[in-house]
């Protein structure tokens, strides 16, 4: 390619690529990353540790022995719970910051790259210009 034709292309295949970074979010939307089922999941894992951890709190407190056990027997069966629900939270949770990323990756990738194309089609504009090209 002569240097001549390289400029111009070069801004505007940056401004196309900084055009996408704006318009793939709102294209990606979050269903295309994060579906109706995985929020449902979520909100549900969210709900059972809550749960969890209000169980945790009650068992262990004094002079809350149940009919059906000791307080210590209400304590590990609460522990265990409250580990399981927040296992199972965090898997979630990490479940979600990778869909995040994927809708939020490319706009990235896009932005910087068309952030570098356009400077260096404007640059090279520049240097021919000033070289007499």
């Amino acid at each position: 390619m002569k240097s001549i034709y390289f400029p111009p292309v070069a801004i505007l295949a940056g401004a196309i690529l900084l055009i996408a970074s704006i318009v793939w979010p709102r294209a990606a939307g979050p269903g295309v990353v994060w579906s109706d089922e995985q929020a449902d999941e979520y909100a549900q894992a969210s709900a059972d540790l809550h749960a969890a951890a209000h169980a945790g709190g009650h068992a262990k407190g004094p002079g809350h022995a149940h009919a059906h056990g000791a307080a210590g027997e209400d304590s590990a069966g609460a522990d265990q719970k409250l580990a399981a629900a927040q296992q199972r939270f965090q898997q979630q949770e990490a479940a979600l910051a990778r869909a995040h990323a994927m809708r939020w990756g490319p706009a990235r990738w896009f932005w910087w790259s068309g952030l570098i194309l356009t400077a260096g089609g404007v640059a090279a504009f520049y240097w021919a210009r000033a070289a007499g090209r």
